[in-house]
């Protein structure tokens, strides 16, 4: 693990708050983190995109939970589908692409670009979605 990371964690950590004016605390010293910061990164997962009402593909509300497909996401995946099974596997790739261009990202998105805009700092999201929602809101990809 970093030794920067470890340094620099315990002064800006929060833990979790139990009162009112404990969250206040705690959001005031975050806004005071971030205005002091060089650049800003926001790391995302799929939780930004099932926020907006993506599945999350690889859990237990995943992409065909409604139907009897008896395989994992990862699986579904798999390259060789191309050669074996070419009109599942486009199947697959063709609903994740009608999902990834009908969702509507929620206005968390537009928060973090209204924050990187307004702070005038150098920005960069570092995630591993595939479904464009920072791209759909401005940010560049």
């Amino acid at each position: 693990m970093s030794t920067v990371y470890l340094e620099h964690r315990d002064a800006h950590h929060v833990a979790g708050a139990s009162s009112p004016s404990e969250v206040e605390s705690a959001l005031k010293r975050a806004a005071e983190a971030i205005s002091k910061c060089d650049a800003l990164i926001f790391t995302a997962g799929a939780g930004m995109g099932v926020d907006s009402g993506l599945p999350d593909f690889r859990g237990s509300t995943g992409l065909f939970k409604d139907r009897s497909v008896a395989m994992s996401y990862e699986e579904m995946s798999d390259d060789k589908w191309f050669s074996e099974d070419p009109l599942f596997a486009w199947g697959i790739n063709y609903t994740q692409l009608s999902m990834y261009r009908s969702c509507v990202p929620h206005s968390g998105y537009d928060v973090l670009l209204k924050w990187a805009r307004n702070l005038g700092k150098p920005y960069h999201v570092w995630t591993s979605n595939i479904d464009g929602m920072f791209e759909k809101v401005g940010f560049p990809p």
